[in-house]
Order: structure tokens, then C-alpha cells, then sequence
């Protein structure tokens, strides 16, 4: 993995750990690895509350998992077939334009992996932050398909996702290839980590209180 992509994952999987510590009822020791160099107890302490809680994280982002599977199924049929498809609509219709259904279909995909599959697993991870196993509850569906997270969300992935991801390799022309080209890395990558943070943190705070107002 890249560095600019391996930073962008790295921030989303900080907002996730960070969010649901700031809803359970005992924080989670995060990261669980520096506590567990404390000369109070022995690591298993530390490491234990973290491990009790991380299905508060996997179960969500097994979901998501999911999602990410079955739509590249879908991507990997759309790409199989698309070529059958077009001799259909020829042979039934006469008409050669189909160029804009195939890509509607990407857009719909990938709608459906980062909009709809984000909003709901990101629901999913407050209810069973809030809520505990109640949250398993599937009430939580209904909340990530309504509008405001799903606006949310899409507004999320397009700033603090696929924006960032276009400037993670970007650096100006007149950059001398000296030390100035690392330390200039370096503060796009933090800047790059804050604005993926904002964006990731709007989106489970609005499932947050999404599942908080329906409690």
C-alpha cells in the first residue's frame, strides 16, 4: 500500500477507535500497546477492556466487509457482461448509445460501497456503541438509509476521502528535490490526516445521534 492511501486508512481507523471510546461507558486504553507498558499491571490488563470492546468495531466493519464484496461482485458481472449487454439493447432496439448506462452503473456501485454501505455500517457501530447488544436490533438499517447520514456520508467521502486521495500524490513544479520535498510531504499528509479525521468523525457523530434520538 502506498503511503498516501496507507495514511488516509490509518486516519479512518483513528475516527472509528476514537468514536466508539468516546460513547462506551469504560474508554477503551487506545492505543492498548503504550499502556501496556505501564509498571502497574501486566499487558494482559491493559489489553483486556480493549479486546472486550473490539466488537464493537468488527462486527461493524465486517458489515462494511460485506458490502465491499458483494458490490465488486456486482463491478466484476457489469465488466463480464457489459459487452453482452450492449448486443442486446442493439439487437432489440437498433440503439448504439449505451456508453452512459454503463457508467451510471459504476456510479451506482460505487454509491452503493461508499454511501449507503458506509451510512449504514457507521449506524451500526453507534448502535452497538450506545446500545450494546440491544443494538443488534436491526432498527439501525432504517437510520443509516435516511437522508441526512447518507448526505452526510457522501459529503464525507468526497472531502475526506476521494479529495485527499487526489492530493496524496501531488507536489508543486517548483519543489527543489532537496530536504524542502519530504518536509512538504509531510505537512500534506498531516494536513491530509486532519481533513479525513473531520470528515469520518461528521459522519459517526451523525449516526450518533441519529441512534441517540431514536432511544
Amino acid at each position: 500500500m502506498s503511503v498516501g492511501r496507507g495514511a488516509l486508512v490509518v486516519a479512518s481507523a483513528c475516527a472509528i477507535a476514537l468514536f466508539v471510546r468516546s460513547l462506551v461507558d469504560e474508554p477503551i486504553p487506545f492505543p492498548a500497546a503504550l499502556l501496556a507498558f505501564a509498571v502497574d499491571g501486566p499487558m494482559r490488563d491493559a489489553l483486556s477492556p480493549a479486546l472486550r470492546r473490539a466488537w464493537l468495531i468488527v462486527l461493524p466493519c465486517a458489515l462494511f466487509a460485506a458490502t465491499w464484496w458483494l458490490t465488486g461482485a456486482a463491478a466484476s458481472w457489469h465488466g463480464r457482461y457489459a459487452g453482452q449487454v450492449d448486443a442486446a439493447i442493439i439487437a432489440r432496439t437498433g440503439w448504439t448509445g449505451t456508453a452512459w448506462l454503463h457508467e451510471a452503473a459504476d456510479w451506482l456501485i460505487a454509491a452503493v460501497r461508499w454511501v449507503i454501505g458506509v451510512s449504514v455500517a457507521a449506524a451500526f457501530a453507534a448502535a452497538l456503541a450506545i446500545g450494546g447488544l440491544c443494538g443488534l436490533h436491526p432498527r439501525w438499517v432504517g437510520r443509516g438509509l435516511r437522508w441526512r447520514p447518507l448526505g452526510v456520508t457522501a459529503a464525507a467521502v468526497a472531502i475526506g476521502f476521494w479529495l485527499p486521495l487526489q492530493a496524496a500524490y501531488w507536489r508543486p513544479a517548483f519543489l527543489p528535490p532537496n530536504w524542502m520535498e519530504p518536509a512538504f510531504a509531510a505537512v500534506k499528509l498531516a494536513v491530509l490526516f486532519v481533513i479525513t479525521q473531520l470528515a469520518w468523525t461528521a459522519v459517526l457523530r451523525t449516526a450518533a445521534r441519529m441512534s441517540r434520538g431514536a432511544d
